[in-house]
């Protein structure tokens, strides 16, 4: 019979205290990557799970989806926070921003809008209008140069 052995200082799991129904052993390590990457059963990764709650196994270097995850955020904002973390108390105190804000920029119709976009605004506003805006845009252009 085993000796219950309360690894974690009994962690509540679900309002309920829970026990490792183990013999204390010296906890292993487990990285991120193999718990992404491992062909487990779903069976034999609950109890991997289970052996992370106990204190059995600990998790070491996880994966920036696995850290996201945990700390309830994106992953594009831990990757932010990897590449500014020496600047994190001016961060964190407001003074600099995590992610620049983006920068505006003009969007054209030829970088958003395919021929069915553009026919169905050609509908909406008629060939006339449409097409002295066309002559607008060139008498623009011709300017420019």
């Amino acid at each position: 019979m085993a000796v219950i052995v309360d690894i974690t200082g009994n962690a509540p799991v679900n309002g309920v205290m829970q026990t490792c129904p183990v013999q204390a052993i010296e906890p292993t390590p487990i990285t991120g990557r193999y718990l992404s990457h491992n062909w487990l059963d779903p069976v034999k990764r609950a109890f991997l799970g289970a052996d992370l709650v106990f204190g059995v196994r600990y998790l070491v270097d996880p994966t920036i989806a696995m850290a996201a995850k945990l700390a309830g955020t994106c992953p594009s904002y831990v990757h932010a926070a990897i590449k500014h973390y020496g600047n994190r108390e001016l961060i964190e105190d407001g003074v600099l921003p995590l992610l620049p804000a983006p920068k505006p920029r003009i969007v054209t119709i030829n970088e958003t809008a395919d021929e069915f976009v553009l026919k169905e605004m050609i509908a909406r506003i008629g060939i006339q209008r449409a097409l002295e805006i066309a002559v607008e845009v060139e008498r623009m252009d011709l300017a420019a140069e």
